[in-house]
């Protein structure tokens, strides 16, 4: 509206000559001869004038403050130096940690509804960073000692575990030069990863695995393959991921094929598992998590899963899919063998045919008696 209202004055041919700031000149006009006219357009002018001045004042002054409300989240001073090259999953994690979520990896998980492995490889980046620490629950003291390791390497000129960018570019070179297989291993990862080459970072990720963890070559390989095949080709996650592993134990070849043999069946499973039980993409809470990973630990296909779920749709006493209800199901059938629809179907057959004396251990009453009444009557004795 200001604008408009100079540029209408402008059109009025309003003009300031070079000698006068402020006085206004106006042809020889009616307007002109009236003194009273160019005292108003003048003020007009100036007071249009100021009141942009202070509105571009004010537009530049604006700032913005934190609401704490009741309560506060602490962060480790350290955490700025890292927050740049953080993942968002990393950071979740690292606000769920400092908000009280959890104190272990899985309770991280499930309050943020990821999967626990990549919770554990966001408590890795932060643990490498020297933002948080693991401590064992036995660990009474872990404050006190914390300010022992800190103690120790503060003397020490390296610390006790070291992270991949640790490592300085002559490192590198002389560690390649020790071991031309892991040279031409982090050659095969930026063709793995769809790169053209690796960055000075990236190359150091390689090189940590290998020299500071101790994976095989082919580890490594077939480690950012199935990351890749997830959709994780950040070597830093890649990296996370690893650490996670070798936590875990598992830090061979043999060991790492049957982790993604089990993830990918537990992958599948869970899909078919969400549309078939109409979850959507919300995420699984903790005891549904739970059930599924004892199916998949058990064996248990998703047939029989299928079976379970139409049979508990037609009990009377479920009004909606239950996880629960149909894991005491599967895991009754999996304790008595039972591993398909076939199966149990004609398990269920027989036992109804049997009568209602069986005992625990197997024997048949009614036929136990029955059997020994005819033997007495002269049956079949032998």
């Amino acid at each position: 509206m200001l604008w408009k209202n100079l540029w209408n004055l402008w059109r009025s041919r309003v003009v300031f000559p070079e000698n006068s700031l402020w006085k206004t000149h106006f042809p020889r006009d009616n307007l002109s001869a009236c003194p009273k006219h160019r005292i108003f357009i003048h003020n007009f002018v100036i007071f249009n004038f100021i009141l942009i001045i202070i509105g571009i004042t004010e537009e530049t002054v604006l700032k913005f403050r934190l609401l704490f409300g009741s309560s506060v989240i602490n962060l480790p001073g350290e955490t700025a130096n890292h927050i740049e090259k953080a993942s968002g999953d990393e950071l979740r994690v690292l606000i769920a940690v400092a908000g009280g979520a959890g104190t272990s990896s899985k309770e991280i998980a499930d309050a943020l509804g990821m999967p626990e492995a990549e919770a554990e490889a966001a408590i890795s980046y932060w643990r490498g960073t020297g933002v948080l620490e693991i401590y064992a629950d036995d660990d009474k003291n872990p404050a006190e000692n914390r300010n022992r390791r800190v103690r120790k390497s503060e003397k020490s000129e390296k610390p006790d575990e070291p992270s991949a960018q640790a490592y300085s570019g002559e490192d590198v070179e002389r560690i390649f030069a020790e071991n031309g297989r892991l040279k031409e291993t982090a050659e095969m990862s930026q063709t793995l990863l769809g790169k053209g080459s690796l960055t000075p970072a990236e190359t150091k990720i390689i090189v940590y695995l290998s020299d500071h963890l101790r994976l095989d070559n082919e580890f490594i390989l077939l480690l950012i393959s199935y990351c890749v095949k997830i959709g994780k080709d950040s070597l830093r996650y890649i990296e996370q991921t690893a650490i996670g592993l070798y936590d875990k134990g598992i830090s061979t070849v043999a060991a790492l094929e049957e982790y993604i043999k089990r993830e990918d069946e537990k992958r599948s499973l869970e899909y078919k598992v969400r549309t078939l039980f109409g979850i959507g993409e919300r995420a699984l809470i903790k005891t549904e998590k739970e059930c599924l990973e004892n199916w998949v630990k058990l064996g248990i296909s998703f047939e029989l899963i299928e079976y379970g779920y139409e049979k508990m749709m037609k009990s009377p006493k479920v009004t909606r899919p239950s996880f629960s209800y149909e894991n005491k199901m599967l895991a009754d059938w999996a304790a008595a063998g039972l591993k398909t629809p076939e199966a149990v179907a004609e398990y269920e057959k027989s036992d109804k045919k049997k009568p209602a004396g069986k005992s625990e251990a197997g024997f048949d009453l009614d036929e136990f008696f029955n059997l020994a009444a005819s033997r007495g009557a002269g049956g079949d004795n032998k």
